[in-house]
């Protein structure tokens, strides 16, 4: 899928940008919003959403309370996820937003 493809190869370069020293990668600036999903029957949290962008096609990565971590493609009434736990770009993603 190519826009996995791109928000991958997004990710890396800011990844890379702060392993190179460079204290403004722009990753903070990237993305539209990071928020808690929570079930609607119990209260409790369902997923921490990374919103990448909005409005069909929406993209977002998933971060599960289990450890799963998923790229979702949403597009107006249909929507595929793609398991992306332990790549380390997605890791490092969950580093960045949920860590500490």
């Amino acid at each position: 899928m190519r826009s996995l493809k791109s928000t991958k190869e997004d990710i890396k370069q800011f990844a890379l940008d702060e392993l190179n020293g460079e204290e403004e990668s722009g990753f903070y600036d990237y993305g539209l919003s990071f928020d808690t999903v929570e079930d609607e029957d119990t209260g409790e949290v369902d997923y921490h959403r990374f919103q990448l962008s909005w409005g069909g096609p929406s993209e977002e990565i998933r971060f599960y309370p289990n450890g799963k971590i998923e790229y979702v493609f949403l597009d107006w009434f249909c929507g595929v996820g793609f398991d992306i736990t332990g790549e380390d770009w997605a890791e490092w993603v969950h580093d960045r937003m949920l860590c500490c």
